[in-house]
């Protein structure tokens, strides 16, 4: 073997090295950052016996789970109405109304856990016509980014 053949073989086994490196420090920079899921676990009515007039609310669970190893908190809920042609994953796709129901206090969500929420939403806050619509619960983080529920059809919604 001649001398430009071993060179060629080493810097050969250093490029393969060097990307290997590459692939594994980006791997664990994605495994790092915040990964959170949220889903609506359900949904009920009540009645505040304390207020007057009695108002009547839609209870809605949400269960946020963070896959990445970074610790997040949600720093605000929304319930957003979405287009009927809207595909299932597009966070942005906003027609009409935004109600923030869940503002102020932040909710941590630990690394590698979940966390429920419960959020009292007025009844008289969706009408029946908005029901029939196609709504999700949207939260934004404390890192700026957003998550939604799936859209929620007018069977999800109990009756009142």
């Amino acid at each position: 073997m001649s001398l430009a053949a071993v060179a060629i073989i080493i810097s050969s086994a250093s490029a393969l090295f060097t990307g290997t490196i590459m692939v594994l420090t980006y791997r664990t920079f994605r495994r790092a950052r915040p990964n959170v899921k949220v889903r609506l676990s359900s949904i009920d009515t009540f009645t505040d016996q304390h207020s007057t007039p009695r108002r009547t609310y839609y209870r809605c669970f949400l269960h946020f789970h963070n896959k990445g190893m970074t610790p997040v908190s949600i720093v605000r809920i929304e319930l957003v109405e979405f287009p009927e042609t809207s595909p299932p994953d597009a966070p942005l796709c906003i027609k009409g109304d935004n109600y923030t129901v869940a503002d102020g206090e932040a909710t941590a969500v630990p690394a590698l856990d979940g966390t429920t929420q419960g959020i009292a939403v007025p009844t008289d806050l969706l009408p029946e016509s908005k029901r029939r619509e196609r709504l999700r619960f949207r939260a934004v983080l404390s890192n700026g980014r957003m998550v939604i529920t799936r859209a929620l059809k007018p069977s999800d919604w109990p009756p009142l």
